[in-house]
C-alpha cells in the first residue's frame, strides 16, 4: 500500500503535465514529455558540429548579387565576421543593411566604439557605466532625447536597453555589434548603409507568463533533441535549422512573430534596395554590384528562400568562418 501511494505520488505531476493542452503560443505538456529525455540527454552532449561565427548564401536579384551574413548579435566572432565580408566585397559594394532600425544602429554604432579593444572581464565589470557615458556624449543620441521630449542633462538620466545591459553583464559582449562593424566597414568605403528595422508589433493579446514558460522549456528540449550539444552562439547551419524547427513545432505563433515575419519584412527590404542599385546606374555584368545583409543567422533561410522566389541561386547556403 506505502509502495503504491508512493508510485501515485510521484507521478502525479508527470500525469499533470502530461494533461496540460497545448495551443498556437506554446506545446502541451505532453509533447515536452516526449522531448525531454533526447532534450536533456542533448543538453550534457557535445556539440558535434564546428562552431561558426556566421552562416552566409550568396544569391542574385536582378543584377544585384546578395551575400546574406547571418550572425550571432552576442558573439564578438560574428562582428568580426561580418566586418570581413563587407571589406572583401569593398571593391564592388553597393550597400550594406542591417537588421535592425536607424536609432538602434545609432546606439549599438555609440557603445561599438567605446568598447572597441576592451577586455571582455573589463566589458562586464564596467561595460554598462562605458556605454552609458558614451551615449550621453553622442550629439547624434542626444538630439534623438530631444525629439523624444526628454533632453538629457545627466548621463545617470539615460536609461540603458535592458537587452544591452544583459549580455554586457552576462556575456561581457555588446548585442549588435556586427551590425555596427558592418555599418562602419561599409562607411569606410562609402557604401550606402540601409536600415531593414524588423521591431516585432507586441500580439494583440500577449501570452500568460506560465504559457511563455511552456513555450521556453519545449523549444529548448526540442531544440537539443534535434541537435544534441546546440550552441546558441554558433551560426552552424545544423544548429540554425534545429533552433529554427523546434519554434515552428513547439509555438507556431512565435515563429511567426519572431522568425517569418521578420524574414518576410527583410525580404522586402533587400528587394527594395537591390532595385534602386539598378536602378541608379545600370552596369556590365562582370562589375555587378554587390549589396551584403547582415542578419541574426536564423534569418537566413527564410531570407534566402523569400529572395529566390523568381531570381537565380549562385551559391547554395553554406557556412563560413
Amino acid at each position: 500500500m506505502r509502495l503504491a501511494r508512493g508510485v501515485a505520488v510521484a507521478t502525479a505531476p508527470v500525469a499533470a503535465l502530461a494533461c496540460l493542452p497545448g495551443s498556437d503560443e506554446g506545446p502541451s505538456g505532453l509533447q515536452i514529455l516526449r522531448n525531454l529525455p533526447m532534450g536533456l540527454l542533448g543538453a550534457i552532449r557535445r556539440p558535434l558540429s564546428h562552431h561558426a561565427p556566421s552562416l552566409c548564401a550568396s544569391l542574385k536579384v536582378g543584377p544585384v548579387d546578395v551575400i546574406l551574413c547571418g550572425t550571432c548579435h552576442v558573439n564578438s566572432d560574428s562582428a568580426s565576421a561580418a566586418r570581413h565580408i563587407v571589406e572583401s566585397h569593398a571593391d564592388r559594394l553597393g550597400a550594406v543593411a542591417v537588421e535592425c532600425d536607424s536609432q538602434t544602429l545609432e546606439l549599438v554604432s555609440v557603445a561599438n566604439e567605446a568598447l572597441r579593444g576592451l577586455s571582455a572581464s573589463r566589458v562586464r565589470e564596467d561595460g554598462v557605466e562605458i556605454v552609458r557615458q558614451a551615449l550621453f556624449r553622442s550629439t547624434a543620441i542626444q538630439e534623438l532625447a530631444r525629439q523624444a521630449g526628454r533632453p538629457l542633462v545627466r548621463a545617470e538620466q539615460l536609461p540603458m536597453p535592458a537587452e544591452l545591459s544583459w549580455h554586457l553583464q552576462r556575456d561581457g559582449a555588446l548585442w549588435g555589434g556586427e551590425m555596427a562593424e558592418a555599418s562602419s566597414a561599409a562607411a569606410a568605403v562609402g557604401a550606402r548603409v540601409a536600415c531593414l528595422g524588423t521591431s516585432a508589433r507586441l500580439p494583440e493579446r500577449p501570452p500568460s507568463l506560465f504559457s511563455q514558460l511552456m513555450a521556453w522549456v519545449g523549444v529548448w528540449l526540442r531544440a537539443r533533441a534535434l541537435a544534441p550539444g546546440l550552441d546558441e552562439s554558433s551560426c552552424d547551419e545544423a544548429m540554425v535549422n534545429a533552433s529554427n524547427e523546434a519554434l515552428l513545432e513547439m509555438a507556431p505563433a512565435l515563429h511567426r512573430r519572431h522568425i517569418q515575419d521578420p524574414d518576410c519584412r527583410m525580404a522586402q527590404g533587400v528587394r527594395q534596395l537591390c532595385d534602386a542599385l539598378a536602378a541608379d546606374a545600370p552596369r556590365p555584368a562582370s562589375s555587378a554590384k554587390a549589396v551584403v545583409v547582415v542578419v541574426g543567422a536564423r534569418h537566413v533561410p527564410g531570407i534566402s528562400r523569400m529572395l529566390l522566389e523568381g531570381t537565380e541561386s549562385t551559391l547554395p547556403v553554406r557556412e563560413t568562418d
